[in-house]
């Protein structure tokens, strides 16, 4: 069964690369895996870009207080932008199976 892997990240070159090495070495090669460059910081889309690591890029709008409340989501800000970010990246994936992975998670032998 193949399955994607996706990951947010945000603002940490260092935990991109752990993660995306870690998850190289120690998961099989049947899956698909991006990040989602959810509202980054701009050393984190061009570390990406420029290591080629698999991902999509997704700029939230930000909603004044009023407008999280209509929307749904009010407190804290950045959970609605979490959720569009999981929403986004699942839109992407071309598996059934979908495994969400936090950016400072470890992978390990079996």
């Amino acid at each position: 069964m193949r399955v994607t892997i996706i990951a947010l990240i945000y603002q940490s070159v260092h935990y991109c690369k752990f993660l995306y090495e870690g998850l190289k070495k120690y998961t099989p090669e049947e899956h698909e895996f991006y990040f989602i460059a959810n509202d980054a910081t701009d050393e984190v889309k061009n570390f990406l870009k420029e290591n080629n690591y698999p991902h999509y890029v997704l700029d939230n709008p930000h909603y004044s207080e009023e407008e999280r409340f209509e929307r749904g989501f009010a407190y804290p800000e950045y959970c609605g932008r979490v959720y569009m970010g999981y929403n986004f990246g699942i839109k992407k994936a071309q598996n059934e199976v979908v495994v969400w992975v936090n950016s400072d998670n470890a992978f390990s032998p079996n």
